[in-house]
This record gives structure tokens, sequence and C-alpha cells, in this order.
């Protein structure tokens, strides 16, 4: 799987069914860890998700108009 189509997946199941921890997001992807950390770590950098450092959950970022 491209690592595009591994970031869409993550970003989807988080806006679905978020805020959610990181095996949480493992076992919903069924992608390897790796890739999630990956794509975890790319949509953190576009500012698309967030982790909340209390509970080690990560969810996404709610656009304000």
């Amino acid at each position: 799987m491209e690592a595009g189509n591994a970031n869409t997946r993550i970003y989807q199941i988080l806006r679905d069914e978020g805020p959610l921890h990181f095996y949480e997001l493992l076992s919903r992807s069924g992608l390897p860890r790796v890739t999630v950390y990956r794509a975890l770590l790319e949509l953190k950098a576009l500012e698309l998700v967030v982790k909340d450092e209390k509970t080690d959950r990560w969810s996404t970022v709610e656009f304000q108009k």
C-alpha cells in the first residue's frame, strides 16, 4: 500500500471513529505497525491529526470556519 493511501485510510478511521489509541488504529486499519506510525507522523506534520498526551489517543483536527 502506498503511503498516501495509508494516510487517507488512517485519517478516515480517525474522522469516523476517533479519538483512538494507536493499538485501536492498528486493529481497525489492518495495516502494519510501521505504516500506521508513519501515517500518523505525516498527518501530524500536516496538522490534520493531534495526539492527546494525557490519554495517548489520536483524533482529527476540527477546522474552524
